[in-house]
């Protein structure tokens, strides 16, 4: 890492545990509790971001009115563009093509609602530019505002080179933080700090400038090649690490507001790269003079081609080893410095990719900025949480960091601080997660009862769902989520504990499976044992698609079990434990919230056994195609069969047990048939399932499946509202569905 760390400042207690920033459990609990009267919704920080003040080309008053004659006669502002058509924007001046600009800042109700500006994303204490700019380069000297002509605050270096982008983009105005918020208003900038995400997220085109200089063509050719993916000559390896070192010294990469910035925007995205504007520049790099534009996403793109690029080179040709691999540990550290940015979720003004908490206090932990307290609303905009903590209560009422930002998820139904530390809560990147019988060690499970580590009574801190008592935010790892993040539905916290709506579930169902405990039980062993063997065998040098083929015994396994399980739970009319099941196995994906439905699969089982008029028919007939499609597509997509926790647990049950102990709806008016399969339940236990925004997406979204969404609860009794109190005792895990199912209010004390 290259950047110098401060020392740690009063409400940095990251490094702490819980139990050691609070001596008591119920001293977590009472704080947690009074910060949780600070927390306020984040409507006014969203209507600041709708009506933002802007940097434009000043105009005097000739200028103004000769520019307001030639539009009265119907000369346009702009090349025309639609989108801008109905914007108050649409007729700003361009940005004069002088060398020496005067801007102006709009008022805070000129440009309502409007997207069409250049959101720049830098850092205020940057490195004094030393490299000669290209002669064609505007500069703003000035901000006239009526009377008052004041010095532009920002550096020339930074707002020269978004004025060039803006005009070769024909943008006319520019929001940057140093002019648009007022600096010595307390109030505009405690909201603006609150809203910050949503300038970059409503900006149509939001751009970070970096102090990196590439300044010989062989730097030049080598970057063009991490970005094209191509083939490198050995002479151009020495160019890319020098580039890459570079990069990785460049001080965007590790200020907390940028990160929070480059998530928020998105795809949209720019990253500006200064060079030596007598160079070579390929096209794909755009045609600003002395600048290279990339957008962020082939930039990360390019970081994962280096690896291979490199490879290449070693197998070929006699290079130097130390600066390879220094160039490939380079990108390593860039990589890992901010989200993957997702093509697949379109950044829009109404929704964006976000990170949980666990996710944002990872990043965080490599990013630096200037007032401490902010941090918490950085945290929170990378969220994209809706309701917030004024930054001002971790300076005034003595909180730390720790117990504001798990009170800030918890009741944004963010539960990622609740488990996962000291790297007990398993990534799922990690390669492991594609064994389909794993064992328990190696499947992160605590003796089999739950997808983390952190769930007995005696660990739980604070509350009986609270975090792990020795966790801290700087050893949590996380999920990363590459679509809209689990969130349970708003929760709320009081003296009796959290309040949750959600379904109450009680194991009370055993369903026989002995025929299939006959024709898989011996298999199940064998493979087991086989993997024992295999994982202790195991080399470094092991290759990934041994591993984890698509026709390896286990695989077959598990499809062949997945197959005959379901058919016989709708041979014998269990329709809604099917349904489950099959909600759970079925390769299917989200679409901006819904369920895709790509042949032959879909959100019902009607898709498969095609039963007419809403009765179930598994005529052999019509089965036979079906369980072609089926079995074909088991085959060919390991996601089906890739969720080691919850496959293991079904396949394990039924050849231990020649059964499955089932839960159903215990607050339900309905016929109490099986709906659910939690892990390492007994019969008559309570398992809660808070509702999520997700609703029944949650338990078929990938990222989910296999994390411990639900808790075995005691119940104790009744808060003076008449909600039912219920005591935690684990995290579990398991394949359910609430599917219109009634829901009620309960209190996790």
């Amino acid at each position: 890492m290259k950047v110098v760390k401060s020392d740690r400042v009063a409400g940095d207690d990251v490094e702490q545990a819980f139990c050691d920033i609070h001596n008591q459990p119920e001293d977590l609990r009472k704080q947690m509790i009074e910060i949780a009267q600070y927390m306020r919704p984040r409507e006014g920080a969203r209507d600041w971001a709708k009506s933002l003040r802007l940097l434009v080309q000043y105009q005097t008053e000739e200028t103004q009115a000769r520019r307001s004659n030639l539009l009265e006669k119907g000369h346009q502002s702009h090349r025309f563009d639609p989108q801008k058509a109905d914007c108050a924007c649409k007729n700003l001046p361009p940005f004069a093509s002088n060398n020496s600009l005067s801007l102006t800042l709009g008022g805070r109700n000129d440009y309502p609602d409007c997207v069409h500006y250049v959101a720049v994303s830098y850092c205020w204490q940057r490195n004094d530019e030393t490299q000669p700019p290209p002669p064609t380069r505007l500069h703003a000297e000035r901000l006239v505002n009526g009377c008052d002509i004041r010095s532009l605050r920002t550096p020339s270096s930074v707002l020269d080179r978004a004025i060039s982008y803006a005009v070769k983009h024909d943008i006319r105005a520019i929001w940057i933080d140093q002019e648009c918020i007022d600096q010595s208003d307390a109030e505009d900038k405690q909201v603006g700090i609150q809203a910050m995400d949503l300038v970059y997220q409503r900006s149509s085109h939001p751009l970070g400038i970096l102090d990196t200089y590439i300044e010989t063509q062989v730097q030049m050719d080598a970057f063009a090649a991490m970005v094209k993916g191509t083939s490198c000559d050995p002479d151009q390896l020495e160019g890319m690490d020098e580039v890459l070192e570079m990069l990785t010294d460049d001080q965007w990469f590790y200020r907390a507001w940028t990160l929070q910035e480059s998530t928020s925007a998105e795809m949209s995205m720019v990253l500006l790269i200064g060079c030596d504007y007598q160079l070579d520049t390929p096209a794909f790099f755009g045609t600003i003079p002395g600048e290279i534009q990339i957008p962020i996403e082939d930039f990360q793109d390019a970081l994962l081609s280096v690896r291979c690029v490199i490879e290449e080179l070693l197998a070929s040709s006699e290079v130097d080893k130390g600066t390879a691999i220094n160039a490939s540990n380079n990108a390593d550290v860039l990589w890992n410095l901010m989200p993957i940015i997702y093509s697949g979720w379109p950044n829009t003004v109404y929704r964006r990719q976000a990170c949980n908490a666990a996710q944002a206090a990872t990043f965080l932990e490599n990013r630096e900025n200037s007032v401490f307290s902010d941090r918490l609303a950085i945290l929170a905009n990378l969220c994209n949480y809706e309701k917030r903590i004024d930054t001002m209560v971790m300076e005034t009422g003595n909180y730390g960091l720790s117990t504001c930002a798990l009170t800030l998820a918890t009741l944004n139904g963010d539960t990622s601080l609740l488990g996962g530390y000291n790297g007990t809560y398993r990534s799922t990147y990690h390669f492991e997660e594609f064994d389909p019988l794993l064992s328990f060690a190696n499947d992160h499970r605590n003796n089999g009862d739950s997808y983390y580590t952190c769930t007995s009574p005696s660990t739980s801190y604070g509350f009986s769902w609270g975090p792990d008592s020795m966790g801290c935010l700087k050893n949590i790892e996380y999920l990363e989520e590459n679509t809209r993040g689990f969130r349970v539905r708003p929760a709320a916290l009081s003296q009796d504990g959290l309040a949750l709506d959600g379904v109450l579930w009680q194991t009370s169902h055993w369903v026989p499976l002995p025929d299939l405990r006959q024709q898989f039980a011996s298999r199940f062993r064998q493979e087991v044992r086989k993997q024992e063997i295999g994982a202790q065998n195991r080399t470094p040098d092991f290759e990934y698609s041994e591993w984890h083929s698509s026709h390896s015994s286990a695989n077959d396994l598990v499809r062949e079990f997945i197959w005959s399980l379901l058919i016989h739970l709708v041979d014998e009319k269990l329709l809604e434990l099917a349904q489950t099941l099959w909600n759970h196995f079925q390769p299917i994906g989200t679409d901006n919230g819904s369920p895709s439905t790509y042949a032959p699969y879909g959100y019902s089982l009607a898709t498969i056994f095609r039963f007419p008029g809403g009765s179930w028919i598994p005529l052999q007939a019509s089965l036979a195609v079906s369980k072609a499609y089926i079995r074909e597509n088991l085959r060919t997509n390991p996601v089906l069969v890739g969720k080691a926790s919850v496959t293991r647990l079904l396949i394990e049950e039924v050849c231990n047990s020649g059964g499955l102990l089932c839960g159903s709806p215990i607050d339900c008016f309905t016929d109490q048939e099986p709906y659910v399969v939690f892990d390492s339940c007994k019969e008559g236990d309570l398992v809660f399932t808070p509702s999520t925004e997700l609703g029944d997406m949650t338990a078929i979204t990938p990222e989910y499946r296999n994390e411990a969404l639900s808790w075995k609860v005691i119940r104790t009794g009744s808060t003076s509202g008449q909600d039912e109190i219920l005591h935690c005792s684990s995290r579990k895990l398991g394949l359910w569905r609430v599917d219109g199912l009634p829901t009620k209010t309960y209190v996790l004390d």
